[in-house]
Order: C-alpha cells, then sequence, then structure tokens
C-alpha cells in the first residue's frame, strides 16, 4: 500500500524549480557529487530543455494533495529509456512512495513503445538499491569512480587543443555545466566541467595527463574518473564509489 499520487510531465518552470529544491533536500551531497544537478545554474538549464520541442530528455513529477513529492528525469533514445534522477521527498520516504512513482514511470514508457530501463547508481547509495531491487533490473556492469591526484601526475607532453573554448567558457561562467571537447591525435575527447570539477569517462594515461594539465592551466579544482572495474589504472588516484549499471527489459 502507499499514497494514491498522481504523475505527469513537467512543463512548467515553476515545478520545475520546486524539484529541483526537493533534490537538494533529499539527497546525501557526496551522491551529487558529478551530477549536474550539483552545477550552480542547473534551473536554467532545465528551465531552457522543458521549452526544447525535440528534446529527447523528460521530467517527471509525482503529486500528493496537489504537493510535488517526487521527481525524475529520463532520457530516451531510440526505445532505450535511461534514467538519470529520482528523487523522493525526504518528509514522503516510508510511504511506497518511490515504487509507485517508479511503476508508473515505467508503464507510462511502456505506452510510448519503449523496451529498456537503464540506469547507473553509486553502490554505497542503500536507498536506491533497496529501491531498485523491488523491480527485475539485473547487474550489467561495475565502474570505479575516483579522484585523480592532479599534482601526483605528471602533465601531458602531447600537443592538444581545445576546440570550443569561447562556448565552455560562457556556459561554465552561466550555469557551471559545460563540456569541453579537446583534439588530440585526431581524435576528439570530452570532458565534463560541473562547477569547478572535471570528469572524464575513460582512464586512458594520455588523456587523464591533458586532464591534469586542464586542471591546473585553467585552475579548476579536481579531475575525476569513470572506469571499469577491471581496467588497469597506472596513475595516482583516490577511489571514491563503486558505481553499478542496472538494465530492465519493459
Amino acid at each position: 500500500m502507499g499514497l494514491d499520487i498522481s504523475v505527469s510531465k513537467i512543463i512548467k518552470t515553476k515545478d520545475l524549480n520546486n524539484c529541483i529544491e526537493l533534490i537538494y533536500s533529499s539527497f546525501e551531497l557526496k551522491h551529487l557529487s558529478i551530477s549536474k544537478y550539483s552545477s550552480h545554474g542547473i534551473k536554467n538549464v532545465l528551465n531552457l530543455e522543458i521549452k526544447n520541442p525535440f528534446s529527447p530528455y523528460d521530467f517527471i513529477m509525482a503529486k500528493y494533495n496537489d504537493e510535488i513529492v517526487a521527481f525524475a528525469e529520463l532520457k530516451t533514445v531510440f526505445q532505450r529509456v535511461n534514467l538519470n534522477m529520482i528523487a523522493v521527498d525526504k518528509y514522503y520516504k516510508g510511504n511506497n512512495i518511490g515504487k509507485i512513482f517508479l511503476d508508473k514511470i515505467i508503464e507510462l514508457k511502456k505506452t510510448e513503445g519503449c523496451t529498456s530501463f537503464h540506469l547507473d547508481v553509486f553502490k554505497s547509495n542503500s536507498p536506491a538499491l533497496k529501491l531498485y531491487d523491488k523491480f527485475n533490473f539485473s547487474e550489467k556492469s561495475v565502474s570505479l569512480f575516483g579522484r585523480v591526484k592532479v599534482d601526483n601526475n605528471k602533465n601531458s607532453q602531447s600537443q592538444f587543443n581545445i576546440v570550443n573554448y569561447p562556448q565552455f567558457y560562457s556556459e561554465k561562467k552561466q550555469s557551471g555545466y559545460a563540456f569541453l571537447r579537446i583534439l588530440f591525435n585526431d581524435k576528439f575527447i570530452e570532458f565534463t566541467c560541473i562547477n569547478d570539477n572535471l570528469l572524464l569517462l575513460s582512464n586512458k594515461s594520455d588523456y587523464i595527463s591533458i586532464g591534469c594539465e586542464l586542471v591546473l592551466r585553467l585552475k579548476l579544482k579536481n579531475l575525476y574518473f569513470v572506469c571499469a572495474d577491471n581496467e588497469e589504472i597506472v596513475y595516482d588516484y583516490e577511489l571514491l564509489e563503486r558505481i553499478l549499471s542496472l538494465e530492465m527489459s519493459l
């Protein structure tokens, strides 16, 4: 049993802003460390996204007695749904809202023809894992999330270029959430910048060295990385978390 909640897609700025405040109050800060939701201008970013008529994102809220009690962000590409964020108001936890809300989201995406549901979750996020255990998710992979000890690693000796610096600088200043595109050996590398922290979805030593130099030269704070649990790591780093990738067929 649980509360009788209504679920709908968000189209109003006020509702979206209230949902972001709900996230801040219901999450442990460490679980938002590499999330765009920790950036200082996330409200502006998402309010622009809900005006995008061709957006792959859905922002969904649950209400009880006309009060927002849960929020989710989904990204749908072809028939694959990625659950990027789900949060329940801390004052309503323990009322089975998380399960009811996720049930309704899954049914909604089924009616839209989606065939699979995917998400990533920190292994230490026990409340989220407890929720997902109620569904038929299976573990597909485990990744490491770490922080590079920038001062202990050699800077890059290779030539590389930042190809979007004006756009990066403007977006970082405005919202704290931006992408940094690097051209290296005829390949593009992308770093995500959240406030003054860089995130790299790789552990290649050349890319890490470039990231270290970017942190120092651009006066950023940290370089984080995510890589497969079984990959060899040859640089000095601090392991912060393990990330579980879960999947479910609809």
